[in-house]
Order: C-alpha cells, then structure tokens, then sequence
C-alpha cells in the first residue's frame, strides 16, 4: 500500500482530494425574486400541449406558438388559448423577460416564462 501512495498519481489524486476537502461548501441562493405578469409562451409541436394548457390555464395567461407541420390538437382546452402557428426566429431573455420574434419584420412579443415542448428545445442547458 505504502508503494501505491508514491507513485506520482497516487500523489496527485490524494492532493486533489485535499484541496476538495479545504474548499468553503457552496451556499445555495434561497430564492430568487422577479415580477411576472404571468405570459407564459408555450412553443409545441405534439399532442401534450392540451394537457400543459388545461393544468396552466387558470394561474396563467398563455400564448402557444404551434412550430408542427401538422394542425395544433383541436379540443376544448384549446379554445380560449392564443394559438399562432410558425417558427422561432428569434427567441431571447431571462426568467420575467424574454422576447420571441416568429415573423420576419414583427416587433418582438413579450412573455415572462417560456416552456418549450419540443424534441429539441431552443435553450440547451
């Protein structure tokens, strides 16, 4: 044992071990704080945007960006729901202050939260 812990990647891995140890822990923010107005967008191309829009309906207002080749879901959940059918152009921000653009020359619409739903999402974490 004594041999394994003098061979110079023994060393090396016990001393990055040390360093981890003497590192301050991270504290985790409680939270944190910004206004919403409540404007979800909603970017869809699958059956699941009826269910997200009956669960999300009553606490927020939504707009759905329908981005499929193929007819939104026509249902009842549905009906009293922003619908528009195209492609992202442009969609930027933050938590409480993101701008989507998805005509060419349209002033950019504001929305407060986005959830996308598609395979491949437009934010990659």
């Amino acid at each position: 044992m004594t041999l394994m812990l003098q061979s110079p990647a023994a060393r090396a891995a016990l001393s990055a071990l040390e360093s981890l140890n003497a590192t301050n822990p991270f504290e985790p923010v409680a939270s944190v704080g910004y206004t919403s107005a409540g404007r979800l967008l909603i970017l869809a191309d699958d059956e699941r945007l009826s269910d997200v829009v009956s669960a999300l309906a009553e606490k927020l207002s939504i707009a759905v960006l329908w981005v499929a080749s193929t007819p939104p879901p026509a249902n009842a959940a549905l009906a009293d729901t922003e619908l528009s059918r195209g492609q992202v152009i442009s969609l930027e921000g933050y938590l409480g202050a993101f701008a989507l653009v998805w005509q060419a020359g349209a002033a950019p619409a504001a929305f407060d939260l986005v959830l996308d739903l598609r395979q491949k999402p437009h934010f990659q974490m």
